[in-house]
């Protein structure tokens, strides 16, 4: 039975302008207005362009927008990770429109340029039946395919100690440092790991994983 309930609008129609996303521009005032007695009425507005994109906002706001009735941590991750997948905290994701306003131009609203898309695939993955077939969809989407080692696993969500786990030193190193601070509030899952004699091995989430503190809440695939 579907958990979720859209409203009559479309997720392209959804304005983030005060929701996670921070919009700037210039104006143009070339005009001949007398602004002693009257508001000038010819602004233009230029260069209108998303400036910084707050991804816990926007997942939120998604979330809201999706109209949960069991809001849960595994869709909030399923939602994070499918925005990411879709680049959405770049400002080129955005379209920022400008309309006409009774004193000049005036910022209409920022809506996501593949909204109906990036709609299309949560209610895919948020109506699949278990957290394990979700997993798998979310891999596929960000990597296009499955590695051999996370078929036919079982996932459990746990914290455990970041020494525990294992990851591949070169990649490790090569990390991003803005990326990585980027994610030090990152209030989901971080990651993928499995299990692997007394240790885990870091699958996915590298970035995320580096910024979390001491402990790290995972994903733990399980042989089923």
């Amino acid at each position: 039975m579907r958990k979720y309930e859209l409203p009559k609008k479309t997720l392209a129609t959804f304005d983030f302008r005060f929701d996670g996303v921070d919009v700037d521009y210039e104006t143009n005032r070339n005009c001949n207005c007398d602004l002693q007695n009257d508001y000038c009425r010819c602004r233009t507005i230029e260069n209108a362009r998303v400036e910084r994109v707050e991804m816990n906002q926007v997942v939120s706001h998604v979330a809201e927008y999706f109209s949960f009735k069991n809001k849960d941590t595994v869709d909030l991750y399923c939602i994070d990770r499918i925005l990411s997948a879709y680049k959405v905290w770049n400002p080129e994701a955005w379209d920022v429109r400008v309309c006409g306003g009774y004193y000049g131009e005036e910022i209409e609203g920022v809506y996501l340029k593949k909204g109906e898309e990036i709609e299309t695939k949560i209610m895919e993955v948020l109506c699949l039946d278990s957290v394990d077939a979700q997993i798998e969809a979310l891999m596929v989407l960000e990597y296009g395919y499955l590695l051999d080692t996370l078929r036919d696993c079982h996932y459990e969500i746990c914290t455990i100690d970041k020494t525990k786990i294992s990851h591949q030193r070169e990649h490790y190193v090569k990390l991003d440092r803005e990326t990585v601070e980027s994610y030090k509030d990152y209030p989901y899952p971080r990651g993928i790991v499995k299990a692997q004699d007394n240790r885990y091995r870091l699958i996915d989430g590298y970035h995320r994983v580096a910024a979390s503190p001491e402990q790290a809440t995972v994903f733990v695939a399980k042989e089923k």
